[in-house]
């Protein structure tokens, strides 16, 4: 033999006679052959079921992840025609842990705080049993969670302007001079700091788009088109680079 010739593996599945070349395992007389064929063929296609129900399932959550932003998802169940075939697969038993009831957490301390105070009318304070009036000797708290919804409001910039009357009067410089008002992001921009904190945070934070955040906008009746908060962000990126370089 050749010293580059390649050496053989040795591929003889294990349980096969290497002698006869026969597995004792698998039947050996014909229908039995067929049998056998029939019932791997058989799982072949449940196979193939399988594969093409979880191919399909991959094309719709590509759909509804990667399609375009100005699609709506819609709230449909997805077709699994897999479904039927993963039932008869035999599920392994999963011992449920036992999990101890909790109670309801406390809601933060820091959350402001509202009373909503509920008391008896004039006519049942007396007593029942005298007649006295009955005085008041605790509460009862209930804390419910309430979310109050966001709103729009207009920020007025006034800048007072002074000017000397006396040197008017006398035909000289009035020497008017205007307040200085704070920077802004934006100069000469609609946008305040806080409608671009709540633009910025909701398009990269919550992954909302730009045509969502005009509808939002728009159920205040404010129109601005997300080309104008297209600009407000990268203005801001702009600007945000020009003070950490």
């Amino acid at each position: 033999m050749s010293k580059d010739a390649p050496t053989l593996l040795n591929l003889t599945p294990a349980g096969i006679d290497p002698a006869t070349g026969i597995d004792p395992s698998l039947p050996q007389d014909l229908p039995g052959c067929h049998a056998l064929i029939h019932q791997l063929l058989a799982i072949v296609r449940q196979q193939q079921v399988l594969i093409e129900g979880l191919q399909h399932q991959v094309r719709e959550l590509q759909r509804r992840v990667f399609g375009k932003s100005s699609e709506k998802l819609i709230a449909e169940p997805l077709t699994m025609p897999f479904l039927p075939l993963l039932a008869t697969i035999p599920q392994p038993t999963v011992k449920k842990p036992n999990l101890t009831p909790h109670g309801r957490r406390p809601l933060p301390a820091e959350l402001p705080r509202k009373r909503i105070v509920h008391d008896l009318a004039e006519d049942q304070k007396p007593c029942p049993c005298c007649g006295k009036t009955r005085k008041a000797i605790g509460e009862e708290v209930a804390e419910k969670l309430e979310f109050v919804a966001a709103r729009l409001e207009v920020l007025q910039i006034v800048q007072i302007k002074y000017g000397c009357d006396d040197c008017e009067k006398a035909g000289l410089n009035p020497q008017i001079e205007l307040a200085q008002k704070p920077v802004s992001p934006i100069e000469k921009g609609l946008a305040g700091p806080g409608l671009l904190a709540y633009v910025i945070v909701s398009k990269y934070g919550d992954h909302l788009p730009l045509n969502r955040l005009e509808n939002i906008l728009g159920r205040h009746k404010i129109d601005i088109a997300r080309s104008t908060m297209c600009d407000w962000v990268a203005q801001s990126a702009w600007r945000w680079n020009r003070c950490t370089s």
